[in-house]
């Protein structure tokens, strides 16, 4: 073992790749094992065989946080995290990554400074969905996640519509989760339950998934769902790797809710869908100002069907197609972004 550390030291030195020690702060253990996976794969696509950054992964069982997250108590679950994020810095790690969506609600309670820096897994799923272009994506993940204001929030800052599912595929989802996918179980019946879902979703506007539980991928793979899939897992675990390997900057966040943290401008995002039988939207165009004169913000153009970014402190106006007769109606609405990231127009 010592001869694989001294050549892969030498190896790391003739590439001038000084790699950063990753922690894996463990939840789950599904999700857990394929982000270790994946860190590893990254590396020996990059480095070579059997080359990869020095990991240290720490778990504590999540059945012991199980009571906490049914009483919504996110501060006990913190010091729970928090643990393990302590011992991660102990064994040397530099930085951490957690590849569970759910635990990050955890993280961002207020609480002191994490012990190490960390990467926000529904900031690297936003960024990839914003890098992309989606506008519309819908969000799957355990009860909490789909319900709790993370990724609406996330999305919102780079100008995404997050779409969750209805209450009763909400159950579904997160029945299959817990019963199933943690404890390493795939099925047929599940597997087609989630693509029903995400088929609706698409029916929606939908134009991605995100596949916010870090073991959604392990049952929902690219070549099977009726949309581009956001993997959250794989994506946490590659922007690992490229800070370990120093292609991307050592992170900066040491839990708190990340979008206030890093200052990104909100906006709100337009659903263009007609809103009652007799009032469809024109394929004209959709116009925003500024409340404060002085702002330069180009308009936003969109017709039926589609998603428009409308910036924070923004006015709508929209023109109308009332019952197929055309009049023409200025109608203008106030966006509220902190509340509502999605609206719909309305006549």
């Amino acid at each position: 073992m010592n001869d694989i550390r001294e050549m892969d030291g030498a190896i790391r030195a003739d590439k001038e790749q000084p790699m950063r020690h990753v922690g894996i702060l463990a939840h789950s253990i599904e999700g857990a094992s394929l982000c270790l996976r994946t860190l590893s794969q990254e590396g020996a696509r990059e480095l070579g065989p059997h080359q990869h950054a020095d990991v240290t992964l720490d778990c504590i069982a999540m059945g012991r946080s199980m009571p906490a997250w049914e009483a919504g108590d996110h501060s006990a679950i913190r010091k729970t995290l928090a643990t393990s994020v302590d011992r991660l810095a102990k064994a040397g790690a530099e930085f951490f990554v957690c590849p569970d969506n759910t635990a990050h609600m955890a993280l961002e309670s207020a609480s002191d400074d994490l012990a190490l820096p960390g990467l926000h897994i529904a900031e690297i799923v936003a960024e990839k969905a914003a890098a992309e272009g989606y506008l519309r994506v819908g969000v799957l993940g355990t009860k909490y996640t789909m319900t709790g204001p993370m990724y609406p929030r996330v999305f919102a800052a780079k100008g995404i519509a997050a779409e969750i599912p209805d209450s009763d595929e909400r159950r579904s989802i997160d029945d299959i989760i817990f019963t199933e996918l943690c404890e390493g179980v795939f099925t047929t019946a599940s597997r087609q339950r989630y693509l029903d879902i995400i088929n609706r979703l698409h029916g929606l506007g939908c134009d991605a998934v995100a596949l916010v539980c870090t073991e959604i991928p392990l049952l929902i793979t690219p070549d099977v769902s009726p949309l581009p899939t956001l993997d959250s897992t794989r994506l946490l675990a590659g922007a690992a790797h490229q800070v370990a390997a120093g292609a991307r900057p050592l992170p900066t966040w040491h839990g708190a809710p990340s979008t206030e943290s890093h200052g990104h401008r909100p906006y709100a995002v337009v659903s263009l869908q007609p809103t009652d039988a007799g009032c469809t939207i024109s394929s004209d165009e959709l116009s925003t100002t500024r409340n404060e004169p002085s702002a330069n913000v180009p308009p936003a153009r969109g017709s039926r069907g589609q998603s428009v970014r409308i910036p924070l402190g923004c006015t709508l106006s929209a023109e109308y197609t009332v019952f197929g007769v055309n009049p023409r109606l200025n109608n203008q609405f106030e966006v509220d972004p902190i509340t509502n990231s999605t609206l719909s127009i309305r006549r």
